[in-house]
């Protein structure tokens, strides 16, 4: 668990987290080229924020790990407070994948009738990869 945590707390989290910004600066240059800038710009804004609070959290746990020279082995709070920051490290990155994938499919949505057809149903790929995701999510958080 500790692996996978530190490669998505300090991997996976900052570089999603860049590429988001990067979108909604391209959105803000230019916000008529889309359908709903004001929208694609909460989504994507709220999956940076979720993006850097989940990075945080990763850096929480790893501090709070009990095998980390900076916490007290003999204490019962250590691993219960591991437990809870790799928790919120997840579910931080879960729900911002979602919302970045949500922020793509906005993104996607035709403003005109150009494409009109194939940019539906990217914008819906992702919206049904969002979907997909907030399944899988919530099902991890059933069996542990």
């Amino acid at each position: 668990m500790a692996d996978a945590i530190d490669s998505a707390t300090g991997v996976a989290a900052p570089l999603l987290g860049g590429f988001t910004l990067t979108l909604i600066a391209l959105v803000v240059q230019d916000d008529k080229e889309f359908r709903w800038p004001g929208w694609t710009l909460l989504l994507l804004t709220l999956a940076v924020l979720l993006f850097i609070t989940c990075v945080q959290a990763g850096f929480w746990a790893r501090w709070r790990r009990p095998e980390s020279i900076h916490s007290n082995l003999d204490s019962p709070h250590v691993l219960s407070s591991y437990r809870t920051w790799v928790r919120v490290a997840r579910d931080t990155y879960d729900a911002a994948i979602i919302l970045l994938f949500c922020g793509l499919g906005a993104i996607l949505a035709p403003i005109d009738h150009h494409d009109e057809v194939q940019r539906w149903l990217a914008a819906g790929l992702f919206l049904g990869a969002a979907f997909s995701e907030a399944i899988w999510h919530f099902a991890a958080r059933r069996t542990g």
